[in-house]
């Protein structure tokens, strides 16, 4: 008999503005960003603890009432790729007791002057949470 036990993924797609949408606005965002971006600094207007509060006190919350989840955080997981690897880790971070575990693909951490993340990383208990990070070399 396999222990697996079934696993559900519910998937947000991203929109245009998904540069603000999923970047957290605790750091001032790095110049290098727009050029990279090619986006002047008054389209990128970071939203992100927004987006991260919609999706753990509205989404969540649903899908936990209309599937049978497991809702704990143990079996709790996020995860993304680039501004969704940002923002999942971010997530992770703020909210250690929605999400045990995070995947964190590429985050877009360019965003942000490395050593604002690791000020900003100094500062949080990770609470036992769990982060698998798979980056490209750029990233940071």
């Amino acid at each position: 008999a396999s222990n697996l036990t079934k696993t559900e993924v519910y998937r947000i797609d991203n929109a245009e503005t998904r540069l603000s949408e999923l970047c957290p606005d605790i750091l001032p965002i790095n110049d290098k960003c727009y050029e990279i971006c090619k986006l002047p600094p008054q389209k990128v207007i970071p939203t992100g603890n927004l987006y991260a509060e919609f999706i753990t006190f509205q989404l969540k919350p649903w899908i936990d009432n209309n599937f049978a989840t497991l809702s704990d955080k143990e079996n709790t997981i996020i995860g993304g790729s680039s501004m969704g690897g940002l923002m999942s880790f971010y997530m992770l971070l703020r909210f250690p007791n929605v999400f045990g575990k995070a995947l964190v693909f590429s985050p877009n951490f360019v965003m942000f002057e490395k050593q604002q993340i690791l000020d900003f990383l100094s500062t949080i208990d990770y609470n036992n949470n769990f982060t698998y990070f798979i980056r490209l070399p750029s990233t940071l």
